[in-house]
């Protein structure tokens, strides 16, 4: 089952899948009272414009434009006006050609440093070991997967390493930006569920939905522990790990 809850209220959210588009599903996730649109397979709890436009462009079937317009706001105000770095989107939307070097150089150098440098840092082959010597959750038919939450994951390394290590284990991954997230997806695995919401809010998770959760090399973007290891304590399962590195 989905650990994903409406981060308004809690309660579980239906899914109304609108259509795919160059291997990604569009459609909206849903309670009684919110709904959020779900753009190429990654669901978009942020409400700030223009990102919020995504929801009326999934109705009326514009998949391009919706994924495209959710790139731009994540592309580094480096790039220009929003029209420029719209301009840039486009330019590596998967129906283009575009490459993994073409997509990573729009990232500022500092990004690519950090994240090209963490598949080789010694404390991240830690993080992957520790998260992989969590033990699983026991069902009452069958022995359940491990769920691990991976906050501030970029472009989703840690689901990267850990779907070649390990089956029957699956990776949430949360970030921010719209643009790492869609990195990940596009250029590293899709055995993760990619999910575009801010670690400082309400986790759209049930209680209790995760063995595991991870926060590493991003405590410089949190601006206050409080509220962030609350929620942590919500949605971790009593016997769960958190593995915290600053």
């Amino acid at each position: 089952a989905s650990p994903l809850a409406c981060p308004q209220c809690l309660r579980n959210m239906s899914w109304d899948k609108a259509g795919d588009w160059m291997g990604g599903s569009f459609g909206v996730l849903g309670c009684a009272s919110h709904r959020f649109p779900a753009v190429w397979e990654i669901p978009i709890f942020l409400s700030r414009p223009p990102v919020g436009f995504s929801l009326a462009l999934i109705e009326q079937g514009r998949f391009r434009e919706s994924l495209e317009l959710a790139l731009a706001t994540s592309v580094p105000k480096t790039r220009g006006s929003f029209t420029q770095r719209r301009s840039w989107a486009r330019q590596i939307l998967p129906d283009r050609s575009s490459s993994f070097k073409q997509a990573l150089s729009i990232l500022p150098k500092s990004w690519r440093e950090f994240f090209g440098g963490r598949l080789s840092d010694p404390d991240f082959h830690r993080i992957v070991a520790s998260a992989r010597g969590v033990p699983h959750s026991r069902g009452t038919a069958r022995r359940a997967p491990a769920s691990i939450l991976d906050l501030g994951c970029g472009t989703a390394p840690l689901a990267y390493r850990l779907s070649r290590l390990r089956e029957h284990m699956r990776v949430i991954s949360l970030d921010i930006n719209f643009y790492l997230l869609y990195f990940g997806r596009r250029f590293f695995t899709t055995d993760s569920l990619y999910v575009f919401s801010d670690a400082h809010e309400r986790f759209p998770f049930r209680s209790r939905s995760f063995g595991t959760i991870v926060c590493s090399g991003v405590s410089e973007a949190i601006r206050n522990l409080k509220p962030l290891v609350s929620e942590c304590e919500r949605v971790l399962n009593p016997k769960g790990f958190l593995l915290f590195k600053s």
